[in-house]
């Protein structure tokens, strides 16, 4: 067969490479085995091929070529290639490698597979045929290479096993090529013929076919390229153009000394430690840490009760500041370091109040510091480790932006534990700062908190200050990595120590695969998450006057119906209320609503209920009967008193308006009634210092209570009492203030209410 094969390749087969060269444009030469070099003509078809791509199926250790594919094998050569022979027969095939421009031929001529000889074929019948087959002339004729004294189905059976062994030995290999980019030129045999009788011709086709393909002499014959890539490294992986075209662009303090990093670098400075049993225990100390026996570790254990330990490995529960800048400082200015973000693309959905669907695409993008230094800087902690995110929300039919949400401090807290659990700081696109399709995020110094602007640099946050500045460096040449290609976010346990203070504010964060404070996965559940399902905005299809927006806590009640065609729009934003110029002097719950119609202000008049929670009220000190409905005025920048009934036992607070806008709950700076005379801010928490002084404040833990804790609980719990006792000592001298008094004060009750 080989010698007919070589025979018919020497007679009738051409390979058609243009000789015509351009004077206009020269774009390489094609440089052959036989020295013959010819300059390519057309830069963009350089072999003149008819078809882009392969004319049979042809593949490279299992992978199928393809054109523009890049085949990853395991070592620099390539020596596993399958195809039919008989449609490999049927063509001239070269293979040339790109070089500089230039394509160099590469000796192509195929291995025929070695089969197996008549002890080796027998044996593979035996093992082919099913157990209890009679099998004894079909092996004495495969022995004998006879098949006459072979029944029909014997030899039917025979014919069977012989397509097997042909499929076992059909590949025929080539001699390995060196990893590069190549294109492979496959042209059809022309089998020319001239004849006067059919049996001629029968006799020329039956000698040829199937070795050859026959077929008349009315043309060119078919040219197929096909580029392709061969690689022992897997490339890059694509990042979806959405998410490159939203990459937001962060807008740091000049104070700032961490930014974005890559969490492999940290790893590789870390130890991984865990708190299963009694006291921690070092897993693997950072000399030994890398990302790839962190990988397997995270594939071979529950890495629930785990920490990476960065700015002092060698030791448990343990943060050293000055340690942690020297360590990231080294492996930035040693080039270890870079500069990148960890996105991720995914659909979320959601049913409004008013039962209409809304579907969006969700671009996350997730910022990772080697350390939140907030307390050096005037904040309230220090901890390793730092996951902070913006995420952005397209809808998912037109793929228009409709909101951001900006990841802010106790939007993570637990609303079991802590009564002012709130949501990310959500913003309408149309309302965000932003360059071209990238919105703006103000990074807040050492707690790496995202805001929606600058305002004038200062973010209240429970009597402690954010600053964010437009002085500092802007990021927005960073590396944009996917998350769902890297098993490392797999890690459940916390990136960055597990601090000692009681508080828990020094622990590090878990990674963005398994945060889960609000009672959502904030990855896998981001609409709940930023709360754009307490945003319902619907055009009227009938007349109506109540609409029970029961998600976001408001009933409106129109005095007269809506009409059909109106627009009416709710939503509440469950954040911490950053705007207003006097914002400093009331004490507003974190929590707004944002309502609008198409209706002018001033035609309508409508009853708006909203709804409180007793334990928000509680956190903040504030009292029901102090409770009052505030109203955003933007033309002076004021929050202004609305004139409220409060409902303590539906615990509501009701109000009249003729025009929408802002509207928050809060406590009135002064009380006013008709038995009464007016009493003072100043008076009020005057009469409250008193109040403190004269008793002590009732924290102790009942005898019922006391039974059932251990010694260290008990020590905690009076060291939360001590504590309580010198914030309000500090209080009364006038050294802190009464937000900053009150905050403190939640989070010491929300301890003790942990530990009992």
């Amino acid at each position: 067969m080989r010698l007919s094969l070589n025979l018919t390749l020497l007679i009738f087969s051409s390979f058609f490479i243009p000789s015509a060269v351009s004077a206009e444009e020269t774009c390489g030469d094609i440089r052959k085995l036989d020295g013959d070099t010819v300059t390519i003509s057309d830069c963009d078809n350089p072999f003149a091929a008819d078809y882009t791509g392969v004319p049979f199926n042809f593949s490279i250790q299992g992978q199928e070529l393809e054109n523009d594919v890049t085949i990853i094998i395991d070592e620099e050569s390539t020596d596993d290639y399958s195809y039919d022979e008989r449609s490999f027969s049927s063509y001239t095939i070269r293979l040339f490698k790109h070089e500089e421009g230039n394509f160099e031929e590469v000796d192509f001529e195929p291995i025929e597979p070695e089969y197996p000889n008549t002890d080796e074929t027998i044996a593979k019948a035996e093992a082919y045929f099913p157990e209890g087959e009679d099998i004894t002339a079909i092996l004495e004729a495969i022995s004998s290479g006879d098949n006459d004294a072979l029944t029909e189905s014997e030899e039917d059976m025979l014919y069977d096993f012989y397509d097997y062994l042909d499929g076992l030995y059909s590949d025929w290999s080539l001699p390995a090529v060196s990893i590069g980019t190549y294109t492979m030129v496959f042209e059809e045999m022309v089998l020319c013929v001239s004849y006067e009788s059919g049996g001629w011709w029968q006799q020329i086709k039956e000698f040829f076919v199937p070795v050859a393909y026959a077929m008349y002499c009315t043309g060119e014959p078919n040219t197929y390229a096909v580029t392709f890539t061969i690689s022992n490294a897997p490339p890059e992986p694509e990042i979806d153009p959405l998410l490159l075209e939203y990459a937001p662009i962060l807008y740091f303090h000049e104070g700032e000394v961490y930014f974005p990093m890559d969490v492999e670098t940290f790893i590789e400075d870390s130890a991984l430690w865990s708190k299963e049993g009694i006291g921690d225990t070092l897993e693997i100390d950072d000399d030994n840490l890398t990302v790839e026996n962190f990988e397997l570790y995270i594939a071979h254990n529950d890495t629930t009760d785990h920490y990476l330990a960065y700015s002092d490995p060698e030791n448990a529960k343990s943060i050293n500041l000055d340690r942690a800048k020297e360590k990231y400082d080294d492996a930035v200015n040693g080039g270890r370091a870079t500069t990148t973000v960890y996105a991720y693309i995914m659909e979320d959905d959601y049913e409004d109040d008013l039962g209409f669907e809304h579907d969006f695409i969700v671009l996350q993008y997730w910022f990772f510091y080697a350390m939140n230094n907030w307390g050096e800087v005037g904040g309230r902690n220090n901890h390793e480790g730092d996951w902070e995110s913006v995420f952005v929300f397209l809808d998912k039919t037109s793929k228009e932006p409709l909101f951001v949400a900006y990841s802010a401090h106790v939007n993570d807290g637990d609303p079991d534990i802590y009564a002012l659990q709130y949501d990310s700081v959500r913003r309408e696109w149309a309302d965000v700062e932003r360059e071209g399709q990238k919105a703006i995020s103000y990074v807040a110094q050492g707690s790496h908190a995202n805001y929606v602007s600058n305002q004038n640099g200062t973010h209240n946050v429970f009597g402690k200050n954010d600053q964010t500045s437009l002085n500092g460096r802007h990021v927005d040449d960073y590396e944009v990595e996917d998350i769902d290609t890297s098993s490392l976010f797999d890690y459940e346990g916390t990136w960055g120590a597990d601090g000692d203070n009681l508080l828990g504010g020094d622990n590090g964060p878990q990674g963005p695969r398994h945060i889960d404070l609000t009672g959502q996965v904030r990855f896998e559940e981001p609409i709940e998450w930023a709360g754009i399902d307490k945003v319902t905005s619907v055009t009227l299809e009938d007349e109506e006057d109540t609409f029970d927006f029961t998600t976001q806590g408001i009933l409106l009640q129109f005095e007269t119906p809506l009409s059909e065609g109106e627009e009416l729009s709710s939503g509440r934003f469950d954040e911490f209320i950053n705007f207003g110029s006097n914002i400093f002097d009331i004490n507003l719950l974190p929590q707004y609503w944002n309502l609008g119609t198409s209706l002018p202000n001033g035609s309508f008049s409508v009853s708006i209920t909203l709804s409180y929670l007793t334990e928000q009220l509680e956190a903040l000190g504030i009292s029901e009967d102090l409770l009052s409905a505030f109203y955003y005025n933007p033309a002076t920048n004021l929050w202004e008193p609305v004139a409220t009934q409060v409902d303590t036992e539906n615990k509501t607070v009701t109000f009249n308006t003729n025009h929408f806008s802002i509207y928050s709950l809060g406590e009135l700076a002064v009380e006013e009634t008709e038995e009464t005379s007016t009493t003072t801010a100043e008076e009020t928490e005057a009469s409250e210092k008193k109040s403190l002084s004269s008793a002590r404040y009732s924290l102790e833990p009942t005898p019922q209570v006391l039974g059932a804790t251990t010694g260290t609980e008990l020590e905690e719990a009076r060291a939360l009492i001590d504590e309580f006792e010198s914030l309000k000592q500090q209080y009364l001298d006038g050294q802190i203030t009464q937000i900053e008094f009150w905050s403190e004060v939640v989070i010491i009750l929300n301890k003790l209410k942990l530990l009992f």
